[in-house]
């Protein structure tokens, strides 16, 4: 089975949020958000940034990711493009499925701030080290 290239990823990416905001559209607008919605989305989009920031910060010392999508050395808007991505797809599935938001919004919190932990500890730790 050949894998995907880091640019066939982006487009395959691209078309599934487009897809979902897509049928968003179709579906119409979910409920308005209740207030801890709206907390845990907040909270959502600051892990992701959070997360874009230590990983750009990480990979900037010489370090590589490890997200397929990515590459083992994405650029700034790469990881970006990602994040924002990751968001969208979380709301517009919340959009679509009103009743898991939540669900929805405290997974992107998790995966967030823990990545963003993991690439900070790795940077912490190798920050001196001369890679080659």
């Amino acid at each position: 089975m050949r894998h995907l290239t880091v640019q066939e990823n982006r487009w395959a990416f691209f078309a599934l949020v487009s897809v979902l905001i897509f049928i968003m559209t179709l579906s119409g607008c979910a409920r308005p958000m209740t207030r801890t919605e709206q907390v845990l989305f907040g909270g959502m989009i600051a892990a992701q940034a959070a997360d874009g920031w230590a990983t750009d910060r990480y990979i900037g010392i010489g370090g590589t990711e490890l997200n397929p999508m990515l590459g083992e050395r994405p650029d700034t808007e790469a990881i970006a493009l990602l994040k924002v991505g990751t968001v969208l797809t979380l709301w517009g599935m919340g959009e679509v499925w009103p009743d898991h938001r939540e669900a929805f919004f405290t997974v992107g919190i998790v995966s967030g701030g823990m990545a963003a932990g993991y690439n900070d500890k790795l940077y912490e730790k190798y920050k001196g080290y001369q890679y080659e």
